[in-house]
């Protein structure tokens, strides 16, 4: 793979499923009762074990692409990465900043190259053997190291000529070329793991890539709060507490990880008893579980750090420039890109697609990184505007024919692809709704359903033309632009393609300076107005259609467990973290049946086609973001 920036982990994304199941792959439908009455949890064999009063289970929509941290992209995949590993530092519960990890206090020199961290002493890896500053030493070396499988997963943080070195056993010294303002997120939960020199020094360059990690060859050794027990691909993963943790053994004994395609079975499981905890759930199932009157199932909203767009192939090409792919040229258009986004009605989707549970966006970063948020202003910003749309196909050259499809200078129909996901029925549905508004200004869409999977493997050869999906980034701005500078692009090695984190094709002279120049401030109030300058440079070139803002729907039996943590604090989800704070702080609920309050309370519906946001215990409620389940990295 390249050594292709791609800074602060992003993370892909695919919502939540809708209630239909997608039949494309037998999945674990729901644990099994046990003899005594008690729910079941999967066992090795796909058979059911009981589901004991200190296992905690979690039902997903989202499968887990690989357990090995070098080759997984999906939220899925990092969830479990967190619990296998540490890292050196981590992101706060509060506020995701910073915080001590497996790195108890570290230091910057005056000219920002230096970065010293000083290791907590005693740590044990999950077979017993110490950890010590070589096996940090061997991590990122390992990430660091050129055209690297590792480098092309987490290198992007680390400028060319980056050094590690341990001065001592409980120190670890990163030194730099030039000043490098996301460093030190690179070392946070979501960055790079921290694995065991002891097995992985066994793991030739060559086999990384193909290497399962799941425990079936051998016992997955790690230093985080779980131990992974047992995994089956598309239905379960079991993960024990890990004796050996260095911050305490977790509360929990076992965390179960299942799978569900069907939402609604899923539901079913939840308020049977089946799993604890529903994650990403869709503005629906959440409204029928807010009208339920199980008091023993407590609902949460919490902010998002995905934002979902429409992305547009802007000209596939590999890092050395070769055209790859077979993308419609159109769309090289920056005018045909931003008539596509006039074109569309953001608020409408987040008002009938998602029920309100959302926020129209018109720009890459998120909102709820208050500090580096930018969108557009005044007559810059892209709302709904048909007629805006029609004027700039008719000044770039495409011209409305007699059936109702605009030609381009060629002389052809404009007709573009559209695909949209199988696990996803919110992508479906928006997807619907695009082509009727693009059909509406001459543009012919042809919808198509595709796996995952499968859009992953032709976003990165380059065989599309528009795609439903979604980014979720860390703390730092590097995590958000990275993926859009040209070394990121998809490269070639003997006629076979290997994708790069680019899903746009996106290289822009103007915006690589930018990027590169604010990856050299280290002071915010001065990196602040470069960011801003590169986050308007992606705006101004259509390079994606964002849609919204998402905002995390979900819901746990609180006659279970007890002690979730929110992150961020204020208003924040109970899982998908940059870390594991509530899957170590939970405990068994032990007290009486009570019902809990949520954390917002917020009520989401349409009637006669207007959104309703309801007053819950005296609190209005903006409608804002919506979660969902996953990533395409």
């Amino acid at each position: 793979m390249s050594n292709s920036p791609r800074g602060q982990r992003r993370l892909r994304r695919g919502l939540a499923a809708g209630v239909v199941a997608v039949a494309a792959c037998a999945m674990f439908a729901s644990p099994a009762m046990a003899d005594d009455g008690s729910s079941a949890s999967p066992s090795a064999d796909g058979s059911a074990a009981p589901h004991g009063k200190n296992t905690f289970v979690i039902g997903l929509k989202q499968d887990i692409d690989s357990l090995n941290p070098y080759v997984g992209v999906l939220a899925s995949a990092f969830d479990a990465y967190q619990m296998m590993y540490s890292y050196l530092t981590d992101a706060s519960p509060k506020d995701m900043s910073p915080v001590p990890s497996l790195a108890t206090s570290w230091e910057t020199s005056a000219d920002g190259k230096t970065w010293t961290f000083h290791l907590r002493q005693g740590v044990k890896w999950s077979d017993g053997q110490p950890l010590t500053a070589d096996d940090v030493v061997f991590s990122y070396e390992r990430v660091l190291a050129p055209d690297s499988t590792e480098n092309g997963q987490y290198g992007s943080s680390f400028p060319e000529g980056t050094k590690v070195s341990a001065p001592d056993p409980n120190t670890f010294v990163i030194t730099t070329p030039t000043t490098s303002s996301s460093l030190l997120g690179a070392t946070q939960s979501n960055g790079v793991p921290i694995i065991p020199k002891h097995i992985w020094q066994n793991i030739k360059e060559s086999d990384v890539a193909n290497y399962a990690n799941d425990g079936k060859s051998a016992p997955v050794v790690g230093s985080g709060p779980f131990v992974l027990k047992a995994a089956k691909k598309g239905q379960f993963y079991q993960f024990t507490a890990n004796p050996n943790y260095w911050n305490g053994r977790p509360h929990i004994d076992e965390l179960d990880m299942v799978i569900y395609q069907s939402e609604e079975t899923m539901v079913q499981a939840l308020k049977k008893g089946d799993i604890d905890f529903a994650q990403d759930l869709t503005a629906k199932a959440y409204n029928a579980l807010k009208a339920s009157p199980d008091k023993n199932i407590t609902l949460n909203t919490g902010a998002s750090i995905y934002t979902y767009e429409i992305g547009f192939n802007n000209g596939a090409a590999t890092t050395d420039n070769k055209p790859i792919g077979n993308g419609n040229a159109a769309l090289k258009n920056v005018s045909v890109r931003q008539a596509i986004d006039y074109a569309i009605d953001k608020q409408t989707i987040v008002d009938k697609v998602l029920l309100g549970a959302g926020q129209a966006a018109y720009g890459e970063m998120n909102p709820l990184y208050a500090s580096w948020f930018w969108e557009p202003t005044g007559d810059e910003k892209r709302t709904f505007n048909p007629d805006k749309a029609k004027a700039l196909l008719d000044q770039a050259g495409y011209k409305m024919g007699s059936s109702g499809v605009r030609q381009g200078p060629d002389g052809k129909d404009l007709t573009l692809r559209l695909f949209a996901r199988s696990e996803n029925q919110d992508s479906q549905d928006e997807a619907q709704y695009i082509q009727e508004w693009l059909k509406d200004i001459g543009i012919k869409v042809n919808v198509s359903v595709m796996s995952e999977d499968a859009l992953t493997d032709a976003i990165g050869k380059g065989n599309y033309d528009m795609f439903q999906w979604d980014w979720g980034f860390g703390p730092d701005p590097d995590s958000t632009l990275s993926v859009f500078t040209c070394d990121s692009r998809s490269t070639e090695d003997a006629g076979a393609i290997s994708a790069g984190w680019s899903d746009s094709f996106y290289c822009n002279p103007e915006f690589e300076q930018l990027y590169k120049q604010q990856q050299t401030v280290v002071d915010p109030a001065q990196r602040k107005p470069v960011v801003d300058s590169a986050l308007k440079n992606l705006y101004d070139n259509a390079m994606y259609s964002t849609l919204y803002y998402g905002k995390t729907l979900e819901a746990y039996r609180n006659d279970r467990f007890t002690g979730f943590v929110a992150q961020p604090s204020s208003g924040g989800a109970m899982v998908s973290q940059i870390g594991t704070w509530s899957y170590r702080s939970i405990k068994p609920y032990t007290g009486a049946v009570k019902k809990e309050s949520s954390n917002t309370g917020l009520y989401l519906g349409i009637a006669g086609g207007v959104v309703l946001v309801l007053l819950v215990a005296g609190v209005i409620v903006a409608t804002r973001r919506r979660t969902t389940a996953d990533d395409r990295e």
